[in-house]
């Protein structure tokens, strides 16, 4: 499947998701689900934007935030997804700002979204930061 040969891409990122002030993580199944979800991580934005058009018969959406940070440029990526037996792993890395460099002094709250093919046999997603420190979990309801 396109998720165990690390298929995805980007849908989205930014830098002001209304999440909470830890790392926040969730899948979207379905149009409902994509629909709240994005609702979700746009509550703080007027006029609120529509959420992208998806495929939900086989794909999903993973979003992860990295909670509140003290400035801006930081940003968080998604560095891999990669089916392993019946979990989903997504490998996530926050870069932080260069010391010394100019940033705004504003609370921001990174984040990003990917869209992939939804494995057959998965049941969970695992999210991992880069050096393999599990970070949380989101359990996915049977197909």
């Amino acid at each position: 499947t396109a998720a165990a040969s690390g298929k995805f891409h980007i849908l989205e990122q930014g830098s002001a998701a209304l999440t909470t002030e830890d790392y926040t993580f969730a899948v979207a199944l379905n149009e409902t689900d994509w629909f709240d979800l994005y609702g979700t991580i746009h509550a703080n934005r007027l006029p609120r934007p529509e959420p992208p058009v998806g495929d939900w018969s086989n794909n999903l959406a993973i979003f992860a935030a990295a909670g509140w940070k003290p400035s801006s440029g930081y940003r968080l990526d998604i560095k891999e997804i990669a089916e392993s037996g019946t979990t989903l792993r997504v490998v996530v890395t926050l870069s932080k700002p260069d010391p010394g460099s100019v940033v705004a002094s504003v609370m921001t709250q990174p984040y990003v979204v990917a869209v992939t093919e939804r494995p057959a046999t998965s049941d969970k997603v695992e999210f991992f930061d880069e050096n393999g420190l599990p970070l949380g979990v989101a359990i996915l309801p049977a197909r």
